[in-house]
């Protein structure tokens, strides 16, 4: 790519089980993008890798809220890839001309409060500059 385009993605390993992933893309409100598109989108990448229905994935919890003062959803689910369960914790957002996403995962088949302290670990230390 002749431009060296933006970094869109970005993914760390924690100790072997735990992991973070984020996602920024050039496409926001101005571009009709919503919090329940990003969500159906969300839910349809884990049934896809699946090969389920997206009403049929499961979704632990979802959460509607303030996210360093931008509306945000967080979805909770759980996902069978390869024949391996994950844990999956999403929480993203929709920016005038941009989305954002970071979601943190481990192996296992519940959602526990070692996922939550990782996930808020990993979303409250988060710094934004334009």
């Amino acid at each position: 790519l002749a431009n060296k385009p933006p970094q869109i993605a970005a993914a760390f390993e924690r100790d072997g089980r735990n992991y973070a992933f984020f996602v920024s893309e050039p496409a926001g409100r101005d571009d009709g993008v919503t919090l329940d598109a990003l969500a159906k989108g969300v839910t349809g990448n884990v049934a896809n890798g699946m090969s389920v229905a997206p009403e049929d994935v499961p979704i632990f919890e979802t959460r509607d809220g303030d996210f360093y003062g931008k509306r945000a959803r967080t979805i909770a689910l759980q996902a069978k890839l390869g024949g391996v369960l994950f844990v999956f914790i999403n929480t993203f957002w929709v920016e005038e001309k941009q989305s954002r996403q970071v979601f943190t995962y481990t192996f296992g088949d519940s959602l526990r409060e070692s996922d939550w302290a990782l996930h808020n670990q990993v979303t409250g230390s988060l710094s934004f500059s334009d």
